[in-house]
């Protein structure tokens, strides 16, 4: 999926209030909605702060993307590259580094790797 049209200041809702130009993601949608954020077909509500990525810089955000969840899934650390150890809580998958904490946790993919 393709990062085109999706606004600038966009980052994950899951883990963080506000994007990076402080807008708090649930004053700018209304429940059951798609965050104006993401350019999706149905997307209804908007936002004083969207500015949308041009195409060549969804296409290097999406490349950039790409390479961390490689590394992620191959047991590096997508900030400095270090193998990260893997834990298993209670069937959750979780990469931690060394250095930066944990990178990524997950439901284990059956019959995939680790």
């Amino acid at each position: 999926m393709s990062s085109a049209g999706d606004c600038r200041h966009f980052r994950g809702p899951f883990h963080h209030k506000t994007c990076h130009a402080g807008q708090v993601f649930e004053e700018v949608t209304r429940p059951g909605r798609r965050l104006p954020c993401l350019n999706l077909p149905d997307r209804v509500d908007t936002c004083a702060a969207y500015d949308p990525l041009t195409e060549l810089e969804a296409a290097t955000r999406d490349a950039e993307v790409a390479e961390l969840v490689n590394d992620i899934l191959s047991g590096l650390c997508g900030e400095c590259g270090l193998p990260t150890e893997e834990h298993d809580d209670g069937g959750v998958l979780i990469r931690v580094c060394p250095e930066h904490g944990e990178v990524m946790r997950g439901c284990r993919r059956a019959g995939g790797p680790a």
